[in-house]
């Protein structure tokens, strides 16, 4: 699966709180959600795929690979409701 974000959308880090800024709207997201979005962002073009990601925030968080995998998996059902990425087959 790959995963891609708009040029449009912007992250931001204000007083110790995350927030994602898409089409005038602020989201809010916890330090895992941030991390997810930012390791995106910083992907080529903006596009990362799925192992990629997970390795990537395997170096940050110490927990076992099916954990984490679940947890951006959730996460990213809930980007993509919002609009804020869209995931692919690669």
């Amino acid at each position: 699966m790959k995963i891609s974000v708009s040029d449009e959308l912007l992250d931001m880090e204000v007083e110790e709180r995350n927030y994602i800024i898409a089409d005038s709207k602020i989201f809010s997201c916890n330090e895992v959600g941030y991390d997810i979005f930012k390791a995106i962002l910083g992907s080529k073009d903006r596009v990362c795929t799925l192992s990629t990601l997970l390795k990537s925030l395997l170096e940050i968080y110490h927990v076992d690979r099916e954990t984490l995998q679940k947890d951006i998996e959730v996460f990213l059902v809930e980007l993509e409701k919002l609009k804020l990425i869209k995931t692919f087959n690669e």
